[in-house]
């Protein structure tokens, strides 16, 4: 057969008979004095498909695979167009165990607090589904009508005209991992747009208009979250420059949907002017003179590593704080520092001024001349004591006596302890008992009362 040449592009039809046998073309390219320039052979079979049995070529999920979602279709792709009357799927499930109940459609992150775990038995249970044939009749897809358990061993069974295509089985995900909670500020507002991260995990959300947010919900099977004790940011490096950052220890059991507590944002006055703090810095004036920091034998690491840096602080109220106190050393009043993370080292000291309560110092008379000093521990996440101060009762302001143990400066307070416990205080400031000693010591009275 002569191709017609257009160009450079060869075309032509080969005739070849119907009968199913192999074929052998050669293809030889010669030029106008009948030099041969190439030549190519190839070989080809011809087969009736009607005589071709049909076969499933592919599965989707495959035999044996794992991990699949509770929601994913079953699809089957064929050799050839199939008579959709024909084909029958009948799908299989067994599970033994606990599921996620199936939240209302269309359910957001900020309802999913309603998802329960359910206990499931169910022994090759049909699944109820339909058959969508998509055109040219050679690929069929099963949509199942209800979510599979977590957990489940699915089985499937294809048959055409009543003779058997093929047997599969594969395994659904096992129960994922869900963190949800809420962000609000210190009054309980909620926050919409704050970011939160837990970077152990590489997980990064956004809460939305009621304060919600939530991981997992969208994770692979591989990427499911392990259990583990993470700690997460609220408005981490202060994205949102009108509240604080916050820290949040997070207990998560692997499987189940873990509520944290409500994470409450400081609010930052943006009529309070950010001051500028350095290491070794014999006088940090702050909050209009109401707080000094002493951090001439002092080190600061600031979250990008620097020794100085911005800060706001502005005085808030118990009810204000982001984090727990202890109940033997309650605080009425803190100072807030942000940014937050501000770590200390070396030999602090600070001068604070007793804020009016009511209009006037009533809440502190009769307290005695020393105070316990309170500060954030960054591995409890707590307000615990770090020391002892003295109140000048002229001027009413409260300076540290003896060692400071304060590791960060992210609240900075004094607490009323029972009238008992002024000696204690003293021996400290005089260096006679150590803070755990302290401690121990202000915990057993207040058993004893």
């Amino acid at each position: 057969v002569e191709l017609t040449r257009s160009g450079a592009v060869g075309n032509g039809t080969v005739s070849v008979s119907t009968a199913q046998q192999d074929h052998q073309l050669n293809l030889t390219v010669q030029n106008s004095t009948g030099d041969t320039l190439a030549a190519t052979t190839s070989t080809f079979s011809v087969q009736d498909m009607d005589a071709v049995p049909l076969a499933v070529e592919k599965l989707k999920p495959a035999n044996g695979a794992t991990g699949i979602e509770p929601n994913d279709f079953i699809a089957l792709y064929f050799n050839k167009a199939i008579d959709p009357a024909l084909l029958q799927i009948e799908v299989l499930e067994t599970v033994h165990g606990k599921t996620y109940a199936a939240a209302a459609s269309g359910a957001d992150i900020t309802q999913l607090s309603a998802v329960e775990l359910v206990e499931v038995h169910r022994d090759r249970e049909t699944v109820p589904g339909g058959i969508s044939i998509l055109p040219g009749n050679r690929m069929a897809a099963f949509y199942p009508s209800r979510d599979l358990a977590y957990g489940a061993t699915v089985f499937i069974n294809a048959t055409y005209d009543g003779t058997e295509l093929t047997r599969a089985t594969y395994a659904v995900r096992s129960l994922p991992t869900f963190i949800e909670g809420f962000v609000a500020d210190t009054w309980g507002n909620p926050v919409k747009g704050v970011t939160v991260s837990i970077p152990d995990l590489g997980l990064t959300s956004q809460s939305n208009a009621d304060g919600g947010f939530g991981f997992g919900f969208k994770l692979k099977a591989d990427r499911n979250i392990a259990g583990g004790r993470y700690r997460a940011f609220f408005n981490p490096a202060m994205k949102n420059p009108g509240f604080g950052m916050v820290e949040q220890w997070v207990n998560v059991q692997e499987g189940r949907l873990n509520n944290l507590a409500v994470a409450k944002l400081p609010l930052v006055d943006p009529a309070i002017p950010y001051r500028r703090i350095v290491s070794g810095q014999n006088q940090a004036v702050l909050a209009d003179g109401a707080l000094v920091l002493d951090l001439s034998a002092a080190q600061l690491t600031f979250a990008d590593l620097r020794d100085q840096g911005d800060v706001h602080v502005q005085l808030v109220s118990a009810q204000e704080l982001a984090y727990p106190q202890r109940t033997t050393t309650p605080a009425y009043w803190l100072f807030n520092v942000q940014p937050a993370g501000i770590e200390v080292s070396g030999d602090p000291g600070l001068k604070m001024a007793v804020p009016m309560l009511n209009g006037s110092y009533m809440y502190v008379r009769g307290r005695g001349t020393y105070f316990v000093l309170v500060g954030l521990d960054p591995d409890s996440l707590t307000i615990v004591p770090v020391g002892v101060g003295q109140m000048n009762l002229e001027d009413k302001t409260i300076h540290s006596v003896g060692a400071l143990a304060l590791r960060r400066l992210d609240y900075l307070g004094f607490a009323l302890v029972p009238a008992e416990a002024a000696p204690l205080l003293e021996q400290f400031a005089q260096g006679q008992i150590g803070l755990k000693q302290l401690i121990a010591a202000l915990e057993n009275i207040e058993t004893n009362q």
